[in-house]
């Protein structure tokens, strides 16, 4: 934990190899995702951790919504843990994709994410977007919002071709997408 003048106040430490992707959650709990088939929890104040879900697939991205309902997933499906901890797979389809980073934001879910599908309409690399259902929590559709692969900053340098590594969006709903691959572009580049 790093206060806002930079200073390690306390430090935890995870049994797993290397949390992928770590959000803040309810109840001074850190959630995270580490490249296996669990979700896990480590607590802010004890530090310790536990296996909050059972996914029945690995995952590397996570985000919560406002119902406290977390996405996640890494190849094809996306998994929706319910605050009870029940597990199951959500509509949408994103068969053929990678998954590089989910976002909620306004009642949809963002994928970054790079395609290897057959479909010559679907870009190599975007951001999608699915409606949330409040109710249930259920994705529906997949609407492209960025086509990263025929843009200027996913045009192949030389021998480089740039890749989306992460993504933010920001209160206003822009989305800012990194990529460490754009000799040009390092850190963010900004798509509103």
């Amino acid at each position: 934990k790093v206060n806002p003048f930079g200073e390690i106040e306390t430090s935890w430490s995870t049994n797993q190899d290397r949390p992928y992707d770590i959000k803040a959650g309810p109840d001074n709990y850190l959630y995270f995702v580490a490249n296996r088939r669990d979700l896990y929890r480590l607590s802010t104040v004890t530090g310790a951790q536990e296996t909050f879900a059972a996914l029945g697939q690995t995952a590397i991205v996570l985000d919560f919504d406002q119902n406290l309902n977390i996405y996640t997933g890494k190849r094809d499906i996306i998994v929706l843990v319910k605050p009870d901890r029940s597990v199951r797979e959500v509509g949408a389809s994103y068969n053929d994709y990678d998954f590089i980073d989910f976002k909620v934001y306004n009642g949809y879910l963002y994928v970054a994410a790079s395609y290897g599908g057959r479909d010559a309409a679907v870009p190599d690399m975007g951001v999608w977007k699915s409606a949330i259902d409040n109710e249930t929590g259920d994705l529906a559709g997949n609407e492209l919002v960025v086509d990263w692969a025929n843009s200027e900053y996913g045009q192949q340098i030389g021998t480089v071709t740039p890749t989306i590594s992460s993504m933010a969006i920001s209160e206003d709903g822009d989305i800012l997408l990194s990529s460490n691959d754009h000799p040009q572009y390092l850190s963010l580049i900004h798509i509103s």
